[in-house]
């Protein structure tokens, strides 16, 4: 195991305010002195320590990947393409800091807020509060009493034998923004009543179970990682929703290097990107949806555009990549190009991935 220590922007900003240091000027980059003399960066910056072995893994270096809103016990991050999983904190002060940020919550979309689904992760991306496992599934009345014992028979009813999507955010007082959401009543959502019961729920919810999906017209998307991290995740579940696409299946997604290879193998020695589309992949988590609908694997690709979100932007400027994408490696979504490939692909994620 190693030590990753990060110098994130905004804690920087406040020692900065304490040592009365002069405003940054944008586009330079300044080394600010603390108060024992010693210099510390503007930008985020991590370094690496191995503690068994006792020196130094990684020099101090800039890096903009990820952030501290990526960083939690069981998180997987990417590291100059070595994944790493965040087993524990290394001191107390920093247990201290980023515990108080990581506050858990489960939330319920209810089958009658289905196609809300876009418009609700939408709404917590927009309050800071990140989805850390999302999965969509159908439960039977009886399991869902195991963990809702003294829930009225209408609130089961409500939530069983039909899509439910469970997540679990985490964020500043998760648990009061979620259920201020759910009283607005804008949207049909269950939300834990406090982080104790959420820690149970999460539990059952996200333990292992028989893998979901309806594997018959369906195309496989995957909302790529970079996109989530831009926070554009709920914007294009809401554009496939309004499209009229059916989501048939849901989960979030951290693939190892591996598994973004094995699923990428074909394009291998198709395209020159394909080390690269291997990196966006398991960069970090990914959102994979099993699209159905007639002729889906032909449907789909169209609403996405061009794999070249700069040719989208002139020839199809409304489809989700010319919208949402950057490049050819960073072009938002992922989706089947082969009609042949539409069941596989997508019994690789629902299937393969969500058994193992």
């Amino acid at each position: 195991s190693a030590k990753l220590h990060i110098e994130h922007f905004n804690g920087v900003i406040h020692r900065i305010e304490e040592e009365n240091v002069p405003p940054v000027q944008p586009g330079i980059i300044v080394e600010p002195v603390d108060s024992k003399g010693k210099t510390f960066s503007l930008h985020p910056a991590i370094d690496m320590f191995d503690v068994k072995l006792r020196r130094t893994f990684l020099k101090r270096s800039k890096y903009e990947a990820f952030g501290l809103s990526d960083l939690y016990v069981g998180a997987k991050v990417m590291v100059y393409s070595r994944q790493l999983t965040v087993v524990d904190y290394a001191d107390d002060f920093t247990r201290a800091r980023l515990e108080a940020r990581k506050e858990k919550c489960l939330v319920l979309i209810k089958p009658s807020a289905y196609d809300q689904t876009g418009a609700i992760l939408k709404a917590f991306e927009e309050r800071q509060l990140q989805p850390v496992q999302i999965k969509m599934m159908r439960m039977p009345a009886e399991d869902l009493i195991d963990i809702f014992p003294r829930a009225p028979g209408e609130f089961i009813q409500s939530i069983a034998e039909d899509n439910l999507t469970a997540m679990e955010l985490v964020g500043p007082n998760s648990v009061g923004i979620a259920q201020s959401l759910a009283e607005s009543e804008q949207f049909n959502i269950y939300v834990s009543p406090s982080e104790e019961h959420a820690i149970q729920e999460i539990a059952f919810f996200f333990r292992p179970r028989r893998p979901s999906g309806c594997f018959t017209n369906c195309t496989l998307a995957l909302v790529l990682p970079h996109a989530l991290r831009e926070g554009h995740m709920g914007d294009i579940l809401m554009a496939i929703f309004e499209e009229g696409f059916e989501v048939s299946a849901l989960e979030l997604f951290t693939l190892t290097r591996a598994n973004a290879a094995e699923f990428l193998e074909v394009y291998r020695t198709v395209v020159p990107e394909y080390s690269s589309m291997v990196d966006e992949l398991c960069s970090g988590p990914c959102l994979a949806c099993q699209i159905r609908t007639e002729n889906a694997v032909e449907a789909f690709r169209e609403f996405c555009g061009p794999a070249d979100p700069t040719i989208g932007q002139t020839i199809r400027p409304g489809s989700l990549r010319a919208r949402y994408g950057a490049s050819k490696v960073r072009n938002a979504v992922y989706c089947t190009n082969l009609p042949e490939d539409g069941v596989l692909e997508c019994e690789y994620f629902f299937k393969l991935l969500q058994s193992s």
